[in-house]
């Protein structure tokens, strides 16, 4: 699971449900305070579930992305 490090507004998705991912790769760009940050996945999996959408306002801790190994 990928939870929110911050509140935000989210600027990019970079993956679709099914898809692979390795340790690292970048899954979606995260605004707060008029800085972009980029989030990666912390594991290599696939793509369960994805929790937000392109300009979506979000709290910290909020559950945007899971996977499975």
């Amino acid at each position: 699971k990928v939870n929110s490090f911050i509140p935000g507004t989210i600027r990019e998705v970079k993956v679709k449900i099914g898809q692979s991912v390795k340790k690292g790769d970048p899954i979606l760009l995260l605004e707060s305070m008029k800085m972009l940050n980029i989030v990666r996945t912390l594991v290599d999996g696939k793509v369960k579930s994805i929790n937000v959408k392109v300009d979506e306002t979000i709290p910290k801790n909020h559950l945007m992305i899971e996977f499975e190994r």
